[in-house]
């Protein structure tokens, strides 16, 4: 189920997305394996769903052998190499595992032991673990949404309403007279090891909550988690038996930081601030803004929108709430940002935030920045080496010196109209061009597939009805060094200079 279906606030699904293009949801439908009914030695060894967030407690079914005459202890998950679990039988036909927690988002192997874990049986799929995010809620890994969610930072003692859906398959795997469900506040730090996330202890919010089969929803209060200067944490739904304790499924929010007012952040910024490298150090070799949002848009090989603050969003409390300028100091506010597509050899990337004129914003708080690094990429190293440390020094901080020195350290790109030093094309009849669109062709006839302006030269593509695909030809009148190959049906490389 797609989040805020069935609910008030279904206008904001034009936001989300599980490909990272507002409003597009996208699902395979052609992987999965139709297994024969029953189970037996012979039967296939399937396993379902195959991706969950990477905090854990994703409900994988498992089918194939027959779960008979089993005690505690006899079933077994392993994912990876070592992560073992104890696994839930459900009935002959199906047990349950629920996946462990990782540090950072992955691929990972699954097996399954019948003999107490002496030995194990690999499934021929992998389960994707993928990256929890802050201030999004996707429809892959945040299946707890936050209904009355107007900022992007919550303080102490603010009154959330949190929303889930529970389907019949998830309350069919428990005892439903005796299910229950649990809230948790779950902290998280920064694992300096890898760059991914620990998590530390958690609060019960609530307890004993009837589960309701589809969407359902409460009320809570948010309590302090301790000293820590800017705690994240996310929201928790554990559904467990209540006489016996199993746990058979778990639901997971997006990150959330928390403020405390009685809290000076001054201390967290300034701390920050004496770690930091200069610049210089990380942020070479990235690509200049476009100096307007019309040039960002059509930029779609090198930029991509900013999910945290796009242009007609229908969350205008949330969007672009990090990127507003500070008012008492006449600056400008974001109504749109775009993000580098790739980074540089330091693993950075770029933010490129414009006005309401669809000027580049290049100082203040509504510029964006250069990131250490790239959000796409590096979900969790970018959390807590720019994000945090941007709330910490001006979001939540009325020292001005340490905003300032914020943007030294993560200084705003400056716009220029140099394009991408590079770009490619291909395909047969798929295409992707030199600005990054992509699209099926495959008509009769002639056409020019590239020209350019500035000096003779052109690709020419003709149907071939015998082979059913494109002939590519290309010619060029030299005026200037020219080089770039072509791939004809036979799939010989043409260069052509």
């Amino acid at each position: 189920m797609l989040p805020y279906s069935r609910t008030s606030y279904v206008r904001r699904l034009v936001n989300t997305s599980n490909v990272n293009v507002p409003g597009l949801f996208v699902f395979r439908i052609d992987s999965d394996t139709i297994a024969i009914g029953g189970c037996g030695n012979d039967s296939n060894l399937l396993f379902r769903p195959r991706r969950g967030s990477q905090l854990g407690f994703t409900a994988i079914t498992i089918q194939g052998p027959c779960f008979t005459n089993t005690s505690e202890g006899d079933i077994k998950c392993r994912f990876g190499e070592s992560m073992i679990v104890d696994a839930i039988v459900i009935s002959e036909f199906q047990a349950i595992c629920l996946t462990p927690s990782v540090s950072l988002p992955t691929f990972i192997n699954v097996s399954l032991s019948t003999d107490r874990g002496i030995t194990y049986q690999l499934f021929s799929n992998t389960f994707t673990y993928t990256p929890v995010e802050y201030g999004l809620s996707s429809a892959d890994n945040a299946q707890v949404i936050i209904l009355n969610y107007t900022d992007m930072i919550v303080t102490i003692g603010d009154h959330l309403i949190l929303g889930w859906y529970l389907s019949e398959r998830k309350m069919n795997n428990g005892t439903n007279n005796r299910m229950r469900l649990e809230i948790q506040m779950c902290s998280v730090t920064l694992n300096e090891s890898n760059g991914g996330i620990t998590e530390n202890s958690h609060i019960v919010l609530q307890t004993n909550l009837i589960p309701i089969l589809g969407f359902q929803s409460t009320s809570i209060i948010i309590p302090s988690i301790g000293n820590s200067d800017l705690p994240t944490v996310f929201f928790r739904i554990i559904a467990r038996d209540n006489l016996t304790n199993t746990v058979y499924t778990g639901f997971n929010s997006q990150l959330i930081v928390l403020h405390d007012t009685t809290i000076d952040t001054s201390n967290y910024c300034q701390t920050w601030i004496e770690e930091q490298p200069s610049p210089s150090t990380w942020n070479e070799n990235l690509l200049p803004c476009p100096l307007t949002i019309a040039q960002a848009r059509v930029a779609r090989c090198c930029y991509e929108p900013d999910p945290l603050c796009m242009e007609n969003s229908y969350d205008s409390s949330i969007n672009c709430r990090l990127r507003r300028g500070q008012p008492n100091r006449d600056e400008l506010s974001a109504v749109a940002c775009y993000l580098s597509r790739s980074t540089n050899q330091r693993n950075a990337g770029t933010q490129c935030c414009y006005d309401s004129n669809g000027q580049l914003i290049t100082h203040g708080t509504g510029a964006g920045t250069d990131n250490r690094y790239r959000p796409a990429s590096f979900p969790i190293l970018h959390f807590f080496s720019d994000t945090l440390p941007y709330l910490a020094c001006c979001l939540l901080n009325s020292n001005q010196e340490h905003c300032a020195r914020y943007f030294e350290l993560r200084p705003p790109r400056r716009g220029g109209n140099s394009p991408n030093a590079w770009g490619g094309t291909w395909g047969d009849p798929h295409f992707t061009t030199l600005d990054g669109s992509a699209y099926t062709f495959n008509g009769y006839g002639e056409y020019t597939y590239l020209a350019i302006t500035d000096f003779s030269t052109s690709v020419n593509t003709a149907f071939n009805p015998s082979t059913q695909s494109l002939i590519f030809n290309a010619h060029t009148l030299r005026k200037r060094m020219i080089r770039f190959s072509c791939k004809t049906t036979n799939n010989s490389s043409t260069i052509i200079e």
